[in-house]
């Protein structure tokens, strides 16, 4: 047990460097960069982790879902109303799942209350919840 626990710190810290190293970088003035806690549960299972979201000046948005253990559980862009969902990891990866999730984050991303609020949706069964982390 002692063993998961130090794994799982590692990966933390390993995941928290990451993201510092990245906004160490200056970004450019067309992209506009969101990152939250994530939570996807559905029938049994629950997905954790970060999301990490850049739209640019012509509203195409492109982000990852990563979850907290490191792996990507997928990767999503969204111009207008329209997602695509790719990258998807194996337990996700049926078609009839990824178009719910493309439904899912087409209705997450277009409503207005998203953007730095707590925000949660029950969809057919599957809850999302999106929490803003601080800068």
């Amino acid at each position: 047990m002692l063993g998961a626990m130090a794994l799982l710190t590692i990966s933390f810290l390993i995941l928290t460097n990451l993201f510092q190293s990245v906004d160490a970088v200056p970004a450019s003035d067309t992209l506009v960069r969101s990152e939250y806690n994530v939570m996807i549960k559905a029938r049994g299972m629950d997905f954790n982790g970060i999301c990490v979201m850049e739209c640019n000046d012509e509203g195409l948005i492109t982000g990852t879902i990563i979850s907290q253990m490191g792996p990507k559980i997928f990767d999503f862009t969204m111009s207008g109303r329209k997602v695509r969902v790719f990258n998807v990891i194996e337990p996700l990866n049926r078609w009839f799942i990824r178009r719910r999730i493309r439904r899912d984050l087409s209705d997450i991303l277009s409503d207005p209350e998203f953007s730095n609020n707590v925000y949660s949706l029950n969809s057919r069964g599957i809850d999302y919840f999106f929490i803003p982390l601080k800068n």
